[in-house]
């Protein structure tokens, strides 16, 4: 049994172009032109550290931007340019000194 799908006088352009037009614009041209870094921030046992702050530089503008850990230590910088980063973290550690007499 062989099939062919044919449509009487409806040229197979024709019938590309009528489905190329119906379909949404963003499908037309979907670009990439924003991205992402995430992660999370762990000690070496892997226990996650909340509240740290971390700044993305961008290197070719210096461009900055800051966000900080959340509970479960993770991070996200979201729509960036594409480019290369640098990425500094800071955690600020206070320690209780206690003098026993």
């Amino acid at each position: 049994m062989n099939r062919s799908w044919r449509f009487p006088g409806i040229s197979s352009l024709v019938l590309a172009l009528a489905l190329w037009v119906s379909c949404p614009a963003q499908l037309h041209a979907q670009t990439v032109s924003t991205g992402a870094i995430a992660g999370t921030v762990t000690d070496p046992s892997g226990s996650a550290i909340p509240s740290v702050n971390i700044s993305a530089t961008e290197k070719a503008t210096a461009s900055k931007r800051k966000v900080q850990t959340d509970s479960s230590g993770s991070y996200r910088f979201s729509l960036l340019p594409p480019g290369g980063y640098e990425l500094r973290l800071r955690l600020l550690v206070l320690r209780a000194w206690c003098c026993l007499r």
